[in-house]
């Protein structure tokens, strides 16, 4: 089917719109629509690829890179930049010098085309990395030059300007005029969260690199992030809808503009703490028991009209908003200390993208008069986990929370017969093994086909399962021939409630329930060579085992079969980056900053 050069410019649009705003997945889906229609570009091919790049899967977006045989005419500064970034990353992951030396090149190519500044800090900073300070002091003072002469278009232009002039200067050895461009950077791009954290990891790269301390990146402001502890017990409802004013300890106003704050909302005293933040500019991320209008309806029986309507205020300007499923009607005690684990490994999670630190904003009983106090601290490291299952069990079948990991292999149906048996043999069997590795952690599992489900006692069991699973893919693919090196892998990982119980078809223990089938849903929109994991997952894993793995958030998408659009996130390992990280010279990885053309 023909379609015109507005379809192409319209998905276009639609996929940059998506990629600026971090929904790395939805940008990567829209290209895919496109290209199931019979509308294929090579912008459309870039955006995907960098899509990709941008979560996590260095590795296949490579792999495509190649795969498009791209002329030398076609080849331009994005692509070169793109070519860079990837090369870099991979180098970031495997620790070698080539790969970022090829990086520098490919930066370096695209900067000798355009006489861009951004694609000449790139590459000297991967010079070196690469050990070659001679080239990259070279380009570094070519940088100052450029900046020197260049207008800024807009503030973000500014931005990028004043730190990659901070950049230059500090692998020059000129301190002083790095944080001096640091200050100038800082009144620009206030908002641009993303492009801050970015540019401190690259600070933190060059200066472990070079063996000196890190007096640069806090110059850069980040947002103070808070998670609202409601730990304490149940503040009793003793003051009408009209009362807002909390008593505060160890925290001013200032503190609170711009601020990222994530709580769960359960009753009137959590809605009171979030409104104070909103109040004072910070952005919300509430946490629900239960589907917005039902909730706001039990607040009305509960709690009143005038509680209702202040609920359903705050939640219609928040900054985003999210109800937990999966809980039965009387498990709402559950589904409560669920969420509100979530708000604290939510703020976690931020902090770490970020590279800042999450504090502690205690919800507690005040005394006379009555109402509640909020009290500031650092965050203590306690993980405050919910129960493992409900208070009161059902009599025909038991709850709890589960780990659920769905996983496909893309391209066995593509198999021939002669090549089954290794299929079974060296995939299935190394699956087995690592499941099998992991003893009674491993609740359930089963396989049909290509398909694997398993269920785990805890999250971080899955995703060490999940992690080891997609590395047996990868070896697979390294060292088998045939089909068998095309064969790629789609994991998609959840942690929520579940039944217990007993398949009378098959005889055998078994767990189901609705989450089972929305974690078979994120599944199909799985880009292949990734492990896509819910924000209850997430949230989890921050709270159990944040050491060893890091969720990116990859965006919001709609699921197979019209299960609803949800938000993602990009499980990796802690462990390989930090392996590539010491076998560097201080090294550690870090976010390439975006083509600007992006």
């Amino acid at each position: 089917m023909a379609h015109s050069d507005n379809t192409a410019e319209i998905f276009t649009g639609r996929a940059r719109e998506a990629l600026r705003a971090g929904n790395y997945l939805l940008c990567y889906d829209l290209v895919d629509q496109a290209q199931q229609l019979g509308v294929q570009t090579r912008r459309l091919q870039y955006l995907s690829l960098l899509a990709l790049a941008n979560a996590g899967s260095t590795e296949f977006a490579w792999r495509r890179y190649g795969e498009l045989g791209l002329s030398e005419e076609e080849i331009d500064e994005d692509w070169l930049a793109l070519k860079g970034r990837l090369l870099k990353d991979l180098a970031l992951a495997g620790a070698s010098r080539d790969d970022f030396r090829a990086s520098a090149m490919a930066y370096l190519s695209a900067f000798r085309q355009t006489g861009g500044y951004f694609t000449a800090i790139n590459a000297a900073t991967m010079f070196l990395l690469a050990g070659d300070t001679d080239t990259s002091h070279q380009l570094a003072r070519e940088v100052l030059a450029l900046a020197a002469g260049t207008i800024p278009a807009d503030d973000t232009d500014h931005y990028f300007l004043q730190v990659s002039e901070a950049e230059a200067a500090l692998l020059l050895g000129d301190t002083a005029r790095c944080r001096n461009s640091l200050r100038a950077a800082d009144a620009q791009a206030r908002g641009n969260f993303s492009a801050r954290s970015r540019t401190c990891q690259q600070l933190r790269l060059i200066c472990r690199h070079l063996g000196i301390d890190d007096q640069f990146s806090g110059l850069l402001r980040l947002p103070a992030l808070f998670y609202i502890d409601r730990a304490a017990a149940e503040i009793p409802v003793v003051f009408g809808a009209d009362r807002t004013a909390p008593a505060v300890s160890g925290l001013d106003a200032a503190q609170c503009e711009g601020a990222r704050v994530h709580a769960a909302v359960l009753q009137p005293a959590d809605l009171c703490a979030a409104e104070y933040f909103m109040a004072r500019g910070a952005r919300l991320s509430l946490l629900l028991p239960t589907a917005r209008k039902q909730l706001i309806e039990r607040w009305q029986h509960s709690f009143g009209p005038g509680w209702a309507m202040r609920l359903a205020r705050c939640l219609e300007q928040a900054g985003e908003v999210t109800a937990t499923q999966g809980f039965l009607d009387e498990e709402q005690d559950w589904a409560g200390s669920h969420v509100a684990a979530m708000a604290q490994g939510l703020a976690r999670l931020a902090a770490q993208r970020l590279g800042s630190v999450c504090r502690r904003v205690e919800l507690a009983p005040a005394g006379n008069p009555p109402g509640y106090w909020l009290r500031v601290d650092e965050d203590g490291g306690t993980a405050q986990l919910p129960p493992q299952s409900p208070a009161t069990q059902r009599p025909d079948a038991q709850r709890r929370f589960v780990g659920l990991i769905f996983a496909d292999i893309a391209g066995f149906r593509r198999l021939q017969d002669e090549e089954m048996p290794r299929f079974w043999s060296r995939v299935m069997g190394s699956v087995s093994q690592v499941i099998g590795r992991h003893g009674d952690k491993v609740l359930f599992r089963h396989t049909w086909g290509d398909a694997i489900n398993v269920v785990t006692e805890d999250a971080a069991t899955a995703a060490e399962i999940a992690v080891a699973i997609q590395a047996c893919i990868d070896e697979v693919r390294r060292n088998e021939s045939g089909m068998l090196r095309e064969i790629e892998l789609r994991l998609a990982v959840h942690f929520a409630p579940a039944f217990a119980g007993h398949d009378p078809v098959e005889n055998v223990p078994n767990y189901y329930g609705s989450q089972l089938s929305f974690t078979a849903r994120i599944e199909p929109v799985t880009p292949p060579g990734m492990i896509f994991v819910t924000e209850s997952f997430a949230a989890r894993l921050a709270l159990e085992t944040p050491e060893r793995f890091t969720a990116e958030y990859a965006g919001e998408v709609e699921l197979a079969k019209r299960f609803g659009k949800y938000r993602l996130f990009s499980l990796h390992s802690v462990e390989r980056r930090r392996n590539a990280r010491l076998q560097l010279a201080g090294g550690t990885d870090a976010a390439a900053k975006l083509p600007k053309s992006a």
